[in-house]
């Protein structure tokens, strides 16, 4: 997994994780449930890999501040999948 980030001037950092897993299981009795599982553990680590790496470069982020603009701030959200709204609330 490789996360490129740009930075207000224009410096660019490549960030980068691997991670893998292993399942073991009988032939033919891998639910999708576990395989998916197993990807989820697999993209969480490579994730925290990710934000471990972007937490020791913050200064890099933070040391020099942005001219302020007069334009507009973009924003951009993301929404979780169909299924994981289904989900009960803990």
């Amino acid at each position: 997994m490789t996360l490129n980030l740009q930075r207000w001037d224009g410096q660019i950092r490549q960030y980068q994780a691997s991670s893998k897993g292993t399942a073991y299981y009988h032939l033919f009795s891998a639910t999708p449930l576990a395989v998916e599982e197993l990807q989820g553990q697999v993209t969480e680590r490579c994730l925290l890999s990710l934000k471990d790496q972007l937490l020791k470069d913050a200064q890099f982020y933070l040391a020099d501040m942005p001219p302020s603009r007069s334009g507009p701030i973009g924003v951009s959200a993301v929404d979780a999948p169909a299924a994981a709204a289904n989900l009960p609330a803990e």
